[in-house]
C-alpha cells in the first residue's frame, strides 16, 4: 500500500483526528525502519534521519501521544516484546514455533485498534480491528514459511 493511501487509512480509522493519525503514521515508519534494520534490509540515511526526527522532535510535542502515552505505550511494549519473541521464533528453524512467529509478528497492528478506541470507543474500534486485519494480514501461514525458510 502506497504511503499516501496509508496516511488516509490512518486518518479515517482515527476519526479525522490529525494528530492520532500523525501518532500512527510515525509509529509504523518507525516500526518498519527498526523491522528493516534487524532483518539486514536497506535503510537510506533520509529515511533513518526523517524517521528519527520524528521520534525525537515532534512524537513528544504530538498533544495526543501525551494525552493518552501511558495507554499507548503499554501496548507497544507489549507489542513489541511480542515481536522480539517473533524473531527469535523464526531462527529457530523449528516448524511450531514458527507458527507461533506467524500469530505475534503483526501484533503492531493492535495499536491502531488502541488508538480506534481513544477516538471512537469499543464499537469503533472492533470495527476498524477487523478492517485493519483483513488489510494487513493476506498472507497464508505457507507462504510465510516459504519466505522464512527459502
Amino acid at each position: 500500500m502506497r504511503h499516501e493511501d496509508l496516511s488516509a487509512k490512518f486518518l479515517e480509522w482515527s476519526r479525522g483526528n490529525e494528530l492520532a493519525a500523525q501518532f500512527l503514521d510515525g509509529f509504523f515508519q518507525t516500526v518498519h525502519l527498526w523491522d528493516d534494520m534487524v532483518d539486514g534490509d536497506p535503510c537510506e540515511e533520509g529515511r533513518v534521519n526523517r524517521t528519527l526526527f520524528w521520534l525525537l522532535c515532534e512524537l513528544p510535542r504530538n498533544t495526543f501521544f501525551n494525552e493518552y502515552r501511558l495507554f499507548l505505550t503499554a501496548q507497544i511494549q507489549i507489542c513489541v516484546d511480542q515481536w522480539l519473541m517473533a524473531n527469535e521464533l523464526e531462527r529457530t528453524g523449528d516448524l511450531d514455533k514458527q507458527a507461533r512467529a506467524f500469530g505475534l509478528r503483526d501484533s503492531t497492528l493492535s495499536v491502531i485498534s488502541q488508538v480506534a478506541y481513544v477516538v471512537g470507543g469499543y464499537d469503533h474500534m472492533t470495527k476498524v480491528s477487523d478492517e485493519v486485519r483483513n488489510l494487513f494480514t493476506g498472507e497464508t501461514l505457507n507462504e510465510y514459511r516459504e519466505l522464512l525458510n527459502g
